[in-house]
């Protein structure tokens, strides 16, 4: 009404505005007499009729139209159809259905936005030349093709190089097509989900899918997930042995992981504070106690940083040496190596062994102390100096980890060491430590090392008291890491804190939180 007052009576307007003001300012009679003219425009209102229709804008218009999608010019009308997907290929779904048979208004609304296809008549859904066109450019519209088009072979293999992952929506006789699994998961490694049972045990098949996206080994079949593993390694180090010359080989582990810490404390003062805090609903891993120290630097148990082994990348590079002497005494720029492997850790043939602590016994006047934060893309960067002659084997590198399902219930395996113990250490150790170590020449050495290490690790965790084997495996054989670094991106800063309880001897929880 207003927007039509203003329309017909501007002058009548303006004055009563002036009055307006100069009312409020001056007088109030002069406010009063404002209230005449406003009262001769009202009483000379005329209503709207069909006579006198009321004034539309064509912004009004515009919100009819937006609000009524099936109004019968926008659905039944051919040229407004056809102006309407030039804009915007998803208006198609406001066509009539005669108009969503009309093949130029739906290639022309496919052009525009590829998706518009699953608003296309059926038999459009199943014109080939639309399709193809449609898939090329925009892959997972395949799913709104016809299923006769799904189980096209050049449509599909069209839409699986532009993105492996429109697998998913190809026939299952395609999805059992080598030749098109295999251009899918060298698009994307992860379109091995969708390939039948006998190709994701296809040993080429999963290598391709692994070098492209490590976390493919997932969707593999366990027994060429073993295999695969012995052939990738046995590849990688014929490379790495090309020469007989020193080299130096340049491990970065990948993955996201975090900061993990478990401890027990047993002075009563800490225990005071602690049990305060948590009363005053504070406690977080970096809260401070009265001495200035931390929550998470209580952690006398372990406290490690890393990434997570269970899928983890590893990049293998190497720069060979002509002088030995530079050994140590040279830094080589990243452009100088070569990359020898960039896939799954799992499968580069490099030993992941995990151990997995207990939760720790809580005593009178003890508490324990659990903290976790995670963090992507943990880089965990270690250099391995080979000397001239030497051969290397991927098998002789021993990468320990710490698996929080038993303490943190969750899936995270954080890595801790890398140990490298070529073979002929593994014979002394058999030798020097059979006798309480069993030795089953069935088991293989292998084997037994890695038993050895697991066994060793979760002592010293649950005892925080390395024994005389660890002692002198860790003063040999660990390669401590260049760097490890994160990308700053952090999930959660999660604390759990136990008391005494009479009913388990692990204790109650006092406190737990994710204060991120």
């Amino acid at each position: 009404m207003l927007k039509r007052l203003w329309s017909d009576y501007r002058n009548t307007c303006l004055v009563t505005l002036v009055l307006l003001v100069i009312g409020i300012v001056v007088s109030p009679w002069v406010l009063l007499a404002t209230l005449v003219p406003v009262g001769w425009v009202l009483l000379n209102k005329k209503p709207a009729s069909e006579d006198e229709p009321l004034t539309i804008t064509e912004e009004s218009v515009m919100k009819s139209e937006s609000s009524q999608n099936t109004d019968e010019k926008l659905t039944n009308d051919r040229k407004d159809v056809l102006d309407n997907v030039k804009q915007n290929g998803y208006a198609l779904q406001y066509a009539s259905d005669d108009l969503k048979a009309d093949r130029e208004i739906v290639i022309t609304a496919v052009q525009q936005n590829g998706y518009a296809l699953q608003y296309a008549s059926d038999d459009l859904k199943a014109d080939r030349e639309i399709v193809l066109a449609v898939v090329q450019k925009d892959s997972f519209t395949l799913q709104y093709a016809s299923d006769d088009l799904k189980a096209d072979r050049e449509i599909v293999i069209a839409a699986v190089q532009q993105n492996g992952y429109a697998l998913e929506y190809a026939s299952d006789d395609l999805k059992a097509d080598r030749e098109i699994v295999l251009a899918a998961v060298q698009q994307d490694g992860l379109a091995l989900e969708y390939a039948s049972d006998d190709l994701k045990a296809d040993r080429e098949i999963v290598l391709a899918a692994v070098q492209q996206d490590g976390d493919a080994i997932d969707f593999a079949d366990l027994k060429v997930k073993v295999e695969s593993s012995e052939h990738l390694k046995d590849q990688l180090n014929n490379e790495i042995n090309t020469d007989q010359k020193a080299f130096i080989l340049k491990f970065t582990i990948s993955c996201l992981g975090g900061s993990f810490g478990k401890g027990i404390i047993r002075d009563s003062e800490i225990t005071r504070q602690i049990i305060n805090k948590i009363n005053n609903g504070k406690i977080r891993s970096n809260e401070e106690l009265d001495d200035g120290s931390e929550i998470a630097e209580l952690c006398n148990k372990f406290a490690i940083y890393g990434p997570d082994l269970q899928h983890a990348n590893v990049l293998i590079e190497k720069v060979s040496i002509e002088d030995e002497t530079e050994i140590g005494n040279k830094a080589y720029r990243s452009s100088e190596y070569k990359e020898i492997y960039n896939g799954s850790l799992s499968l580069s043939g490099i030993n992941v062994v995990e151990y997995s602590p207990d939760l720790d016994v809580i005593k009178e006047k003890e508490v324990g102390i659990l903290t976790k934060k995670i963090e992507h893309d943990i880089n965990y960067l270690v250099e391995l100096k080979i000397e001239k002659g030497n051969k290397f084997d991927l098998s002789d590198i021993y990468v320990m980890g710490i698996c929080m399902d038993d303490t943190f219930d969750s899936d995270e395996t954080i890595m801790q060491d890398f140990l490298y113990i070529p073979k002929k250490y593994v014979d002394e150790y058999i030798s020097s430590w059979g006798d309480d170590y069993e030795f089953n020449i069935n088991d293989g050495k292998l084997f037994w090392m890695t038993d050895l290490l697991r066994n060793e690790y979760y002592e010293e965790n649950e005892s925080t008291a390395s024994s005389e084997y660890l002692k002198k495996l860790r003063n040999k054989h660990l390669v401590f890491p260049i760097d490890i670094d994160g990308g700053g991106q952090w999930e959660c800063d999660y604390v759990q804190i136990r008391g005494p309880s009479d009913t388990s001897e692990y204790g109650e929880v006092l406190f737990e939180g994710d204060n991120y």
